[in-house]
């Protein structure tokens, strides 16, 4: 299951899911989101709400601004020190990182860095 949230394929873990039982979901979770596959995320956590968590070093590269949403409001306690790489150009995913209270914590020509820090998220700012 994990190869196939790596690769995007929901209709494979549609048929993994009805099929089969075994597989560590939470791992094919984390895939999911460090491809940014938002389609499988959401699939996911609906058929299989497991725990998850981040590893403490882990970054999400150029992610889609609803998938670091959907993180921040699901997981904000489990993304503490987490990295997000956000494209420099695009300044509305910048401003929304600012407003959320994330940490900037470098940039330059391409990429723009934030890191999360669990308790000055501000979370009533997530969309629900």
């Amino acid at each position: 299951m994990s190869e196939a949230a790596a690769n995007g394929h929901l209709g494979v873990i549609r048929w993994l899911l009805s099929n089969r039982r075994e597989g560590s979901t939470s791992v094919a979770l984390w895939w999911a989101l460090m491809r940014n596959h938002l389609d499988v995320v959401l699939f996911l956590q609906i058929h299989r709400p497991e725990d998850f968590s981040f590893l403490a070093a882990d970054c999400m590269h150029y992610s889609c601004m609803e998938l670091i949403e959907l993180v921040l409001h699901h997981y904000a306690d489990k993304v503490d020190r987490c990295e997000f790489e956000v494209p420099t150009w695009d300044w509305r995913f910048n401003e929304w990182c600012a407003k959320m209270n994330l940490q900037r914590v470098r940039g330059d020509i391409s990429s723009t860095w934030w890191v999360c820090e669990s308790a000055s998220l501000r979370s009533e700012n997530v969309a629900e």
